[in-house]
């Protein structure tokens, strides 16, 4: 697992559990991968269950097939790899290794249902390790199948729970399917085993938003930032509670403080402009649109925030300036706005 995630806001008016739910698929990625090479490194072992039975040696010529699929793999040749350890498999279907070789050829191979259901038979065939559950819950959660992610991860964690990455990534699904307490419980045992990693308060904040505890995603979230300062989410997050508890100043020092890059995306500036409207600025709410849609004319969007909050600040001609240019390029509400105020 890195030690830092860096995620930035994608483009649309996504609230702030989405921006969070791309960084944990960011996140879930690269565990997927991680794990996978964790596995796939660590050989064949000496006390594996295969053709022969529990507790002997792999056959040299599954040695063979695994070293040949290794090579291959590292040249990315994944579709060859892939091939003989299939034909490999039809000759030692109970052999856990070459399950979870061909598993990560599949994965590769942009196969995550099939990977998947190469883990799975890998773990029917034993043993049972907490890594194997943990990498197949990640790929059961990259398919979209959440509660068998819950399964696995859960096994992983029961197995050794000594492991921080088990609860945190059981409580991030479990979040997903909005099994708040769980995920809530999964998390603080993670943040027991590793209170330094970010993504835990960032989750946690994100759920006490959810559940319009302000004060405590505000806390949660301003912990992330401090271990995370360039993850954007979290200043998000931070910035909407604060909002919500009626800090609009806090809020807008936190987002005015972003890279430029970042203080463009729709949702910071819906946001920035929601702290001018609450402490009264509408004409800066109104200016930050402008400059971006005079920046990006074909947008219409832009231009219609624009001539809304100039409507807000009572200037009309500028409210009119914008609202037609919008109206141009097909925003309706735009033509709304101008009806009312009189398209001169």
């Amino acid at each position: 697992m890195p030690p830092t995630l860096r995620t930035r806001l994608h483009p649309g008016r996504a609230a702030p559990g989405r921006a969070l739910v791309t960084a944990l698929c960011l996140l879930t990625a690269l565990a997927l991968v991680l794990g996978v090479v964790f596995i796939v490194r660590s050989g064949p072992r000496a006390a594996g269950a295969d053709a022969k039975g529990p507790g002997l040696p792999l056959p040299s010529k599954i040695d063979a097939i695994l070293d040949s699929a290794r090579t291959l793999s590292t040249e990315d040749d994944h579709a060859k790899a892939a091939a003989i350890l299939e034909a490999a498999i039809r000759s030692y279907p109970d052999n856990q290794e070459l399950r979870l070789a061909l598993a990560a050829e599949l994965l590769a191979l942009k196969k995550p249902e099939e990977a998947y259901e190469q883990y799975t038979s890998a773990l029917s065939i034993g043993p049972r390790e907490p890594r194997i559950e943990f990498t197949a819950g990640t790929a059961a959660s990259t398919i979209g199948k959440l509660e068998r992610a819950v399964e696995h991860y859960s096994a992983a964690q029961t197995a050794d729970p000594t492991v921080a990455d088990y609860p945190l990534y059981l409580g991030q699904v479990q979040a997903k399917l909005g099994h708040n307490e769980s995920a809530k419980a999964s998390l603080l045992r993670a943040a027991k085993l590793n209170e330094d990693r970010a993504i835990i308060w960032g989750t946690l904040a994100d759920i006490a938003l959810r559940e319009n505890n302000a004060g405590l995603a505000a806390q949660h979230a301003a912990k992330a930032r401090t271990l995370e300062p360039s993850n954007a989410v979290y200043r998000l997050i931070e910035a909407r509670a604060l909002n919500r508890l009626a800090r609009p100043e806090e809020a807008l020092e936190l987002l005015i403080a972003m890279p430029d890059a970042d203080k463009r995306q729709p949702e910071i500036m819906r946001l920035m402009s929601d702290c001018y409207g609450l402490m009264k600025r509408p004409e800066d709410a109104a200016r930050l649109y402008a400059i971006a849609a005079d920046e990006d004319t074909t947008s219409a969007e832009l231009a219609f925030h624009a001539g809304e909050w100039y409507d807000k600040a009572m200037d009309p001609e500028k409210a009119r300036q914008y609202l037609k240019r919008a109206a141009i390029l097909g925003n309706e509400d735009a033509s709304k706005i101008l009806e009312r105020i009189g398209d001169k």
